[in-house]
């Protein structure tokens, strides 16, 4: 099927040839805080025992919503994720450590496909993406068929998932088959809010463009894109 390949284009070969120490340090100082982060939540206990995480190993996340497509006056919303330990153990953690991190804010649907999924999860800071870039977590096995409203990481081949998540339209079964393993689902919002991201532009922005200038060529080419105001953990 034409343009199924959710890639996260990692563009390791620019790395290698251009700020290359730069990345590095920022892949440093990137690893040093979600040390502390995992630190931190050590010292508070394991997942279950944390107030925000519900039996069996889940957590909510509420994402507020800008630049919605609309007839009307309304363009803002939100919509609730529960990510599931058990589903995805791995991408759960990540997940956990991206909100932590308030990587989320401001962060754009820059793939928006209808009647397939939504994605996003580049920071438009061009130093926060670059810290990521090389931040890939190893795969989970796939629990859970990427249903409606379901959630789960991009990649661009095996061990390679990073930031960026998409969100399924429709049931995708055949993504369960590509190794793409659902970490949560759309409980609060689908119809009102996700369905109507905006996809006016579908593929066109440049994934490669993101990474390397951020917000302000997403703002300048792309300036309807949906985008996350704010991402937070329900409690």
């Amino acid at each position: 099927m034409p343009g199924v390949n959710l890639d996260i284009c990692v563009c390791q070969e620019q790395d290698k040839t251009k700020g290359f120490g730069k990345v590095q340090a920022a892949q440093q100082d990137l690893s040093k805080r979600l040390h502390n982060l995992t630190t931190t939540r050590e010292l508070e206990g394991q997942h279950q025992t944390r107030k925000d995480v519900g039996a069996g190993g889940t957590f909510d996340v509420v994402f507020g919503v800008s630049h919605l497509k609309t007839d009307d006056a309304t363009s803002t919303g939100r919509f609730v994720v529960r990510f599931h330990h058990d589903w995805a153990p791995r991408g759960f953690d990540r997940v956990r450590q991206l909100v932590d991190s308030k990587f989320f804010n401001n962060v754009r649907f820059f793939r928006v496909l209808p009647n397939f999924m939504a994605q996003f999860g580049i920071s438009g800071d061009v130093k926060e993406a670059s810290s990521w870039r090389g931040m890939t977590i190893q795969d989970d096995p796939v629990k859970e068929s990427n249903r409606r409203a379901y959630v789960t990481f991009a990649t661009s081949g095996k061990n390679s998932r990073t930031t960026q998540l998409f969100i399924n339209f429709k049931h995708n079964q055949f993504l369960d088959g590509q190794g793409f393993s659902p970490v949560g689902e759309v409980i609060e919002g689908m119809n009102e809010v996700v369905d109507r991201i905006n996809p006016e532009y579908k593929e066109m922005p440049n994934q490669a463009k993101i990474q390397s200038e951020g917000n302000s060529y997403l703002e300048m080419k792309f300036p309807h894109l949906s985008y996350i105001t704010e991402a937070h953990i329900r409690t």
